[in-house]
């Protein structure tokens, strides 16, 4: 072989690497702009969901207050009858705490998978910037922990959520419960209306807790 047709097959060579390099890169651009494209998608669907998840909460928020108002005005209704002692305390209904207890633990529960996720996440960011800028597995890093980044993210969003769901019953319900509960012992077993009357409102304080719950769920999943 000749010196120039050694010096062509070089060249050619040359620049099949370089080909090969720039595609690489390009691919590895292209991964990047996509992930990062899939980031955005991601947060507003984040972002969305706490949103309606607000618009339900307030939603829950004015039946509640509607619950507790009509409860009060059976009150007022059931007292001005013979006096029952053991309607001046009943207890809340089971459902009631049941579900306090399961928001407790989903509240405790993603806070301590938020904590262990942020940890790793955070050791992982400090193995990636150790990492010289060309080397390979700074690059296979890089796509790791964007994905642990959206975990992150997302069991913030999930916190936040259950704390806005805490907070609304923890707001709303009480009051409405005792309301309903001590109106249904007061005017139970009086007349056919006040069954109906303790029923309608008993059934209407079930379906809050349900709601509750059905949103509590949605969060976790």
């Amino acid at each position: 072989m000749s010196p120039q047709e050694r010096g062509a097959l070089d060249l050619t060579v040359r620049a099949g690497l370089l080909l090969a390099c720039i595609a690489s890169v390009l691919s590895l651009v292209g991964a990047a702009s996509a992930q990062d494209m899939q980031e955005v998608e991601l947060e507003r669907k984040r972002h969305d969901l706490e949103q309606l998840l607000d618009t339900r909460l307030a939603g829950n928020a004015a039946r509640a207050r509607a619950l507790t108002e009509q409860a009060e005005r059976a009150i007022r209704f059931g007292v001005s009858g013979d006096p029952r002692p053991e309607c001046e305390k009943p207890p809340l209904p089971t459902e009631y705490d049941m579900f306090s207890a399961e928001l407790k633990a989903a509240l405790n529960s993603t806070a301590s998978r938020l904590r262990d996720e942020q940890r790793s996440y955070d050791e992982r960011l400090r193995d990636y910037e150790s990492y010289g800028k060309t080397d390979s597995q700074k690059i296979e890093m890089y796509f790791a922990a964007k994905v642990q980044r959206n975990a992150v993210l997302d069991l913030r969003s999930k916190g936040r959520s259950l704390v806005a769901i805490s907070g609304s019953y923890g707001e709303a319900m009480p009051r409405a419960a005792t309301a309903v509960v001590m109106a249904a012992c007061l005017t139970r077993e009086r007349s056919p209306a006040g069954d109906r009357l303790a029923e309608a409102l008993s059934s209407e304080l079930r379906g809050l807790i349900a709601d509750y719950r059905q949103l509590l769920y949605a969060t976790q999943r």
